[in-house]
């Protein structure tokens, strides 16, 4: 009997703790309301209270499906971006009572993750306004320089926002762009039966003149690649009448991965 009775007990005390692991900060609440002290890893009493366990290391938040639109008026077909941010331990518990009810759950960390819909919200503002800068032909060589933008630019905003380093904003990473899908419909013309080739370099194959057609058909290619769908379609049609398939096969799947920003 007397086992029973320290068994219960010990059991009725472990139910009653909460453990922060290594790594993350512990937040104290008692009837809703939180304490700004914030607590470090360890393990605590909280039959009375409620403790959060919350993330405060670099943190991976994923944005996908955007359409921002160019510089050219182009509206990208697909964009995905991963944003890379912490928050500062010692301000935990202020940022959970600035933005309350803004912390989501992740069962990757086991943790609370607070200000994501803030730091998602203020990233696609941020991701709109970088990609209005280049236009869509350019955008697979802008990649760095896009991420860094908007970097930057979410930063600034979260420091006016939530205050000066209650965020960090450690790295954005590109992974995916897909820009005017115009040119994914030129690629299938162009190794097309009905692919046409275009009318100067057919009649330079006329004349004779192979290596002027296969040079206008390497800058045709270019302006193509560059965003151009009637060039592009052209110049992979006129790779195969020259009889150069698998450099038109090369240069198409060239094409596919720039636009994918690979």
């Amino acid at each position: 009997m007397k086992k029973l009775l320290v068994a219960l007990l010990t059991a009725s005390v472990l139910a009653g703790c909460s453990r922060i692991d290594t790594g993350n900060t512990g937040v104290e609440a008692t009837f809703g309301q939180v304490k700004e002290q914030t607590l470090p890893p360890g393990v605590y009493f909280s039959l009375f209270k409620t403790i959060y366990e919350v993330n405060t290391m670099e943190f991976g938040l994923e944005i996908n499906d955007m359409s921002p639109k160019a510089k050219d008026n182009v509206t990208l077909t697909d964009v995905d971006l991963t944003v890379y941010f912490r928050v500062d331990p010692k301000n935990v518990a202020k940022i959970m009572t600035r933005y309350a009810g803004d912390m989501k759950w992740n069962s990757k960390t086991d943790s609370y993750i607070v200000g994501h819909d803030l730091v998602a919200r203020m990233a696609r503002e941020a991701i709109y306004n970088a990609f209005t800068k280049y236009n869509a032909s350019e955008m697979h060589l802008r990649r760095a320089e896009l991420a860094s933008a908007i970097r930057e630019n979410l930063q600034r905003e979260t420091d006016n926002d939530a205050g000066k380093g209650m965020f960090d904003i450690t790295n954005v990473l590109v992974r995916n762009i897909v820009t005017d899908p115009r040119l994914e419909e030129a690629i299938k013309q162009g190794f097309s039966e009905t692919g046409k080739v275009p009318d100067d370099i057919k009649a330079l194959l006329g004349d004779g003149k192979l290596g002027e057609a296969i040079l206008t058909t390497m800058l045709r290619f270019q302006t193509g690649a560059a965003g151009e769908p009637t060039a592009l379609q052209g110049a992979l049609a006129a790779f195969r009448a020259l009889g150069l398939e698998e450099t038109a096969r090369r240069s198409a799947l060239e094409v596919q991965l720039l636009r994918r920003g690979i």
